[in-house]
């Protein structure tokens, strides 16, 4: 029955992790399957992050290893708590003091979602992750996995690139015309939007280019495996067609590793020389950064986001407390942007602080500082060297939300929840083993666990 139950929950985590690159609906499905595979074998204790809440029989003797785990990860767990919260006493409340929001009903409705996003989602993927380590499952033990995956997707976003397949709408669908420019189509692989699929792919990236740097020993041969996942995300992003994605990249490997790399510009230089060869070559991802500078535009016009930021700074001066409420958020952005001559063009601020403020006012933005400071307290409580990953994470998420609603995207949610939870559970089993730990044997978690603490009982944190 263990052993069954460990396949089951490695091969779930395998799936999750594919789905980092998929549709939300694939993201909820198999978080769903992990959420199941928790309650079914007694790992549901795990939700609430608190290893003295298991029963004596999963109860692993390497406690201490996995009290580190859970000592990162409590902090994010009550910013995402504290999201929920806030977001909930924003709709609430919005309901008496915005002009905009629905009844109480249709309000709580939309918080309903919120509090699935960000709460049971991250419950759910944080104490999945450290369940399946319990049977050896280790992220950087996947890149295999992940490796013949993306290689899969790459050679479908080659053919979308250049033939606008989309197969998520059948096989003889097509993407439509306004995804064609300079030729060529701007690809969304599996997702819906070609923005959503290039930040998750970003994180894809930066995780890759971690555990092939830092995360294992300098012998260990998964990091092949992740490099070759690096390359590959990288190379799909250079042909995607988004800008600031790049730049987000670069500036979070500059912001974390400046002095590295200045030691390193040897070797960095040449493949920086190779990744604007492949923008030259490809040519549609240089026409679009070069267009923000033609003179036949206005500057609005040229970079429209000037004109969401200027809606939505007025939403919340006009709405403080509560913003225009979840709820009310299209009534609301129709009637600003008709106000300004805009009947047609009605968008999200792209940018994630204006918005929270624009549609929870300082209520809710009080819950995404919460969870920020949670994000800031797990991550000084990892060594540097083992936080590079959760750095690359945690600076390319606030870097991104400058320019985009990133945690206002279910899929973007999901693959961070997911890296994070896994990044923190390696490290935390690299301090109970550096070397690669034996696989289950299958007969109860405590084997694994066991032996690995016996060999290195006098291991402490």
């Amino acid at each position: 029955m263990a052993n069954r139950a460990g396949r089951a929950i490695t091969i779930a985590m395998g799936l999750a992790l594919l789905a980092t690159t998929l549709p939300i609906f694939a993201g909820y499905t198999f978080a769903c399957a992990v959420l199941t595979l928790l309650i079914m074998t007694g790992f549901w204790r795990l939700l609430t992050l608190n290893l003295r809440s298991l029963p004596s029989s999963i109860n692993p003797p390497n406690a201490a290893v996995m009290q580190h785990a859970f000592a990162v990860l409590r902090p994010l767990t009550f910013g995402c708590l504290g999201l929920v919260g806030a977001h909930f006493l924003a709709a609430f409340l919005g309901v008496f003091l915005s002009p905009w929001t629905q009844p109480i009903g249709p309000s709580l409705a939309v918080w309903s979602h919120t509090a699935v996003k960000y709460g049971l989602l991250w419950c759910t993927l944080s104490a999945g992750v450290i369940a399946a380590s319990f049977y050896g499952w280790r992220l950087k033990h996947a890149g295999r996995l992940m490796f013949w995956w993306l290689l899969a997707l790459f050679v479908y976003v080659l053919f979308q690139h250049w033939t606008g397949i989309d197969w998520v709408h059948g096989f003889h669908a097509r993407l439509g015309p306004h995804r064609f420019a300079y030729g060529v189509y701007r690809v969304s692989g599996f997702m819906g939007h070609p923005l959503t699929f290039a930040y998750n792919l970003m994180l894809v990236c930066l995780v890759s280019l971690a555990l092939c740097w830092y995360q294992v020993n300098s012998t260990d041969k998964h990091r092949v495996w992740w490099f070759g996942c690096f390359v590959l995300s990288l190379c799909m992003l250079l042909i995607s067609g988004s800008r600031f994605v790049l730049i987000v990249i670069g500036a979070t490997i500059l912001i974390c590793e400046g002095r590295r790399l200045w030691q390193l510009k040897s070797r960095i230089v040449p493949i920086v020389i190779g990744v604007f060869a492949i923008l030259w070559l490809e040519g549609s991802a240089l026409s679009r950064f070069t267009e923000i500078f033609s003179d036949n535009q206005t500057l609005e016009e040229r970079f429209p986001r000037l004109v969401f930021w200027k809606l939505h700074w007025r939403m919340f001066m006009e709405n403080p407390i509560t913003g225009v409420s979840r709820s009310g958020l299209q009534d609301a952005m129709q009637a600003y942007f008709v106000s300004i001559g805009k009947h047609d063009t009605v968008y999200e601020a792209h940018n994630l602080f204006l918005q929270y403020l624009a549609d929870t006012g300082l209520v809710g933005f009080a819950g995404l500082a919460i969870w920020i400071i949670g994000l800031m307290i797990g991550w000084r409580r990892l060594s540097p060297a083992s936080s590079k990953g959760v750095s690359y994470l945690a600076v390319a998420t606030f870097i991104s939300a400058l320019m985009q609603n990133n945690l206002r995207d279910s899929a973007f949610v999901y693959a961070l929840w997911f890296f994070l939870g896994a990044l923190v559970v390696d490290v935390s089993m690299e301090k109970l083993n550096p070397v690669d730990p034996p696989l289950n044997d299958g007969k109860s978690p405590q084997n694994f666990i066991s032996g690995a603490h016996s060999a290195h009982s006098s291991a402490r944190l």
